[in-house]
């Protein structure tokens, strides 16, 4: 069986001037319409963290690390194999963002995109850090969201269940409110109950 994980980098900067970019590999395609930057694509994917062994962790469902504006996509690779796949798309998309089917793990693609806008949560969003999204006509009641959090079913251990099994992202919907909680990389929920609850919960 096939475990799959996906790498996310992301990053800001400023746009390049425009750069052509080389179509021969049918595996690569690039993408006119934006431009991380090569440089900053490059810094981001030095930022992954691998095992002892050099290896991706398994267990692991999804990786973001920020420097310019990048990202990336896998399964159990050594450091060398992705680090040679970002290096061959960046020298044929150049500061364009593009992806990549890796020829010899079909299901592996590796990509780069742009910094999501504000109030979008990014890889190096502080962790602690309140953010607020704008202030719509159909506001959440705070009562509502205290509510869906309450309901969320957890294990005896305080782990957030799914259908009776630990999950990477549970939600709850009480009236004007829906309560998402999620790992940062798709793993499964380890955090307890009570020290996930929202900052904002309390406000």
């Amino acid at each position: 069986m096939f475990i799959h994980q996906f790498f996310f980098l992301t990053a800001t900067c400023l746009l390049h001037a425009c750069s052509s970019y080389d179509t021969s590999d049918p595996n690569i395609k690039c993408f006119p319409g934006n431009q991380p930057g090569r440089a900053n694509c490059k810094s981001a994917y030095g930022k992954i963290i691998y095992e002892s062994d050099s290896t991706l962790d398994v267990n692991e469902g999804h990786v973001e690390k920020i420097s310019g504006n990048c990202a990336p996509y896998d399964l159990k690779l050594t450091r060398q194999t992705i680090e040679d796949g970002f290096a061959k798309m960046l020298s044929h998309c150049a500061d364009y963002s593009g992806s990549y089917t890796l020829p010899d793990f079909k299901d592996v693609k590796l990509s780069t995109r742009g910094r999501v806008p504000y109030p979008g949560i990014e890889q190096d969003t502080p962790s602690d850090k309140l953010i607020c999204h704008p202030v719509t006509k159909n506001r959440s009641a705070p009562e509502d969201c205290i509510d869906a959090y309450d309901a969320i079913p957890t294990n005896a251990d305080g782990e957030f269940l799914f259908e009776g099994s630990t999950c990477t992202s549970v939600y709850n919907t009480v009236k004007s409110c829906t309560v998402a909680i999620m790992s940062s990389d798709e793993s499964d929920q380890k955090g307890h109950e009570q020290n996930n609850l929202p900052n904002g919960v309390n406000m």
